[in-house]
């Protein structure tokens, strides 16, 4: 249950890059209620930085090569290989909707 000060933060597979990365320090901070689903980047950090394309000789295949790796100071506890599940996920059946939103709204009024 939510109490008045709580913070709501809306993820999904689009939260990548520094959106991320918020979302696991709040998680680890135990700072906020997450809302929607898997954040598209990794809890524990991530592999990025400069980011070359190589293209294989022969088979021509094109493999892009991170250079750097970031770690982040969060708690353990997480599964690795996976960015921030939420506490309530959500699925969008419906295009019209905005379900993260929606369920975030009646947190709120379900409030005491």
């Amino acid at each position: 249950m939510a109490s008045a000060g709580t913070v709501y933060i809306l993820i999904n597979g689009g939260t990548g890059s520094a959106a991320a990365e918020f979302a696991a320090i709040v998680r680890s901070n135990k700072r906020g209620i997450f809302i929607g689903r898997e954040a598209g980047g990794g809890y524990y950090g991530n592999c990025s930085l400069a980011t070359p394309v190589l293209t294989l000789p022969h088979s021509g295949i094109r493999l892009a090569v991170p250079l750097g790796r970031y770690e982040l100071a969060v708690s353990p506890g997480e599964a690795a290989g996976h960015g921030v599940i939420p506490e309530h996920q959500t699925e969008d059946l419906l295009l019209d909707r905005d379900r993260e939103l929606e369920t975030c709204f009646d947190l709120i009024r379900n409030t005491k």
